[in-house]
């Protein structure tokens, strides 16, 4: 099956691949064809001292209350078509509404079941971070807005990549919207361990940067126009407070410091100045960042 990149990896000759599907000589390390060697079977998390807790099925996937998420109202969401057979997978019921969103949020109609599976298991890992669902939010909404870069220059990705590369954008994301972030190793070690190396995401993380030329930053229209989005998308599960417990926006165009969107921005933590990109890459010990998936692997 082909994955996000072709990889090679040999010998003595280091790491090397292409994208394949990208136009105008773009290229970069990226992630391998180790699924399906592996038999496509998921990391079943082991028992942990965590916060949140985890329930693994037999099939070594998260399970999560089906008759919650079967509750979600079905008919609005836009790919139900393709979310519908990987409901066992979201963490919360809420999680189901708000990729449907995200997915809606870029040029995307339609997703296939690998990717699909991959990006709950992000939002899952999101969780499992303690992340709150305005963070999520607010990751999402940057994440969204960069695939767009991405798309209009790899218009010709194929359908497999297509999970690597929004799951590599919502870790960029969030490293610009959190301040306590966790680092790429991590993600790697849960998400991308059977697909590349520290080193290969580590190449593709840069060549994403390139692509959007180290600008994590959004217009405030276009971000507000996301986060709203994404919030109004939660109204789908009854049990979520859309307006998490903030006053909503003033009737009027103009957006005052007391506005829920602002409110929301600093809640987060939304860096209003672009960061330095190093940063951004900077590798944290695990001993200081998100103990609380430090020994439990995500499915």
């Amino acid at each position: 099956m082909v994955q996000f990149l072709h990889v090679r990896e040999e010998r003595g000759a280091g790491i090397s691949g292409s994208w394949s599907s990208c136009h105008a000589g773009i290229s970069c390390c990226g992630l391998g064809d180790a699924d399906a060697a592996s038999g496509g079977e998921d990391h079943k998390p082991r028992a942990d001292t965590a916060s949140t807790a985890v329930v693994s099925s037999s099939a070594g996937h998260t399970s999560t209350s089906l008759e919650g998420v079967e509750g979600v109202a079905w008919e609005t969401v836009a790919f139900r078509q393709d979310l519908w057979p990987l409901r066992s997978y979201a963490h919360h019921p809420e999680d189901i509404p708000l990729i449907s969103k995200f997915l809606e949020l870029t040029p995307l109609t339609s997703i296939v079941p690998a990717a699909g599976k991959l990006l709950l298991r992000v939002l899952r890992f999101l969780h499992m971070c303690d992340y709150r669902l305005e963070d999520i939010c607010a990751i999402l909404a940057h994440a969204s807005a960069y695939f767009m870069d991405v798309y209009s220059q790899c218009a010709g990705m194929q359908a497999t990549e297509v999970g690597h590369i929004l799951a590599t954008l919502i870790f960029i994301a969030h490293c610009y919207v959190q301040d306590e972030t966790c680092p790429l190793n991590i993600w790697q070690k849960h998400l991308f361990k059977k697909y590349c190396s520290l080193k290969t995401l580590n190449s593709a993380v840069i060549r994403l940067l390139e692509i959007r030329r180290y600008r994590l930053r959004l217009p405030q229209d276009d971000l507000w126009k996301r986060l709203e989005a994404l919030a109004s998308s939660i109204a789908m599960c009854t049990s979520i407070d859309t307006s998490f417990g903030r006053q909503p926006p003033p009737s009027s165009g103009s957006r005052s410091t007391t506005s829920y969107g602002m409110t929301m921005l600093r809640s987060v933590g939304i860096a209003l100045m672009p960061r330095q990109v190093p940063q951004l890459l900077k590798h944290r010990s695990p001993k200081v960042a998100n103990p609380c998936i430090r020994n439990q692997d995500v499915p």
